[in-house]
């Protein structure tokens, strides 16, 4: 599993790109959750926000205590972190193209670019004896969950050899116009000193011989992943480790694989 934001934000910027998307219009035309039907924020909330994790939601709504979506500050104001937004957007786009987003991602990007090993959930096709299996801090295995419903913030099927191809297709502009892969390269939020969003990825400029860095990092119990591209260099480095213990694995790689810039990058973290 890796995490899933970059993936589906490069799937709506290519639905953006092609006029079946907008990215500043009020995605409340297509969709409103039960939740939050009643909100004075409700037509403020645009595919921009959400993208780069200003859409006043909380990360999960059953982490809040009422267990309910609600609005935590208006969209647009400030940074904080959802997956929630993200499967919102999801939501919205099944409803307006009606067709299952999985779908759409398979048209518009991995089968475009021969990611053929990468799924929004567990299907038949994949070999399970190939699935690295998550193992706590002790190094012993956890049970997993084959999760069957797409989630466009987590759960990803995919390999190392996929998500690099993902990435090389990032760093050469993913096939964008050149105004909207400008919008992708541009800050869109603030998360704290050093670092930065833009739409779907984190940006960390301002390193060694004016470098940007944009990536991803997350994971659930037992997993801990990143994705990290260079700007100017176009160097990159997709780290999956089925272990809890992986942060300490990734950081050590980083350090040493991208010299003082790396350096910079895991510092930046762990600030």
């Amino acid at each position: 599993m890796c995490r899933t934001p970059p993936i589906t934000a490069f799937v709506v910027l290519k639905l953006i790109d092609q006029g079946s998307w907008n990215l500043d219009e009020p995605v409340s035309n297509y969709f409103i959750d039960e939740d939050i039907k009643h909100s004075k924020y409700i037509d403020k909330l645009t595919t921009r926000h959400i993208l780069s994790h200003q859409s006043g939601f909380p990360n999960w709504r059953y982490l809040t205590e009422d267990k309910r979506l609600s609005f935590q500050f208006e969209p647009g104001t400030k940074w904080q972190y959802s997956g929630e937004g993200f499967e919102y957007l999801r939501k919205a786009i099944e409803k307006k193209m009606k067709r299952p987003f999985d779908e759409i991602a398979q048209e518009k990007l991995f089968d475009p670019i021969g990611m053929n090993s990468t799924y929004f959930y567990w299907k038949d096709k994949i070999d399970e004896s190939l699935y690295a299996i998550e193992h706590d801090e002790n190094g012993k295995p956890i049970n997993y969950e084959k999760y069957t419903n797409a989630n466009a913030a987590a759960n990803l099927m995919t390999t190392v050899e996929d998500y690099s191809k993902f990435l090389v297709y990032i760093i050469n502009g993913a096939g964008l116009s050149e105004n909207l892969y400008a919008e992708f390269l541009k800050t869109q939020s603030h998360e704290k000193k050093g670092i930065d969003w833009s739409l779907g990825m984190q940006m960390l400029s301002g390193l060694p011989n004016n470098e940007t860095a944009f990536m991803h990092t997350g994971g659930d119990y037992g997993t801990k992943t990143i994705s990290l591209l260079l700007k100017n260099s176009k160097q990159g480095l997709v780290l999956f480790s089925n272990s809890e213990s992986g942060m300490i694995l990734w950081q050590k790689i980083i350090s040493e694989y991208f010299g003082e810039t790396g350096k910079k990058i895991v510092q930046r973290n762990l600030e």
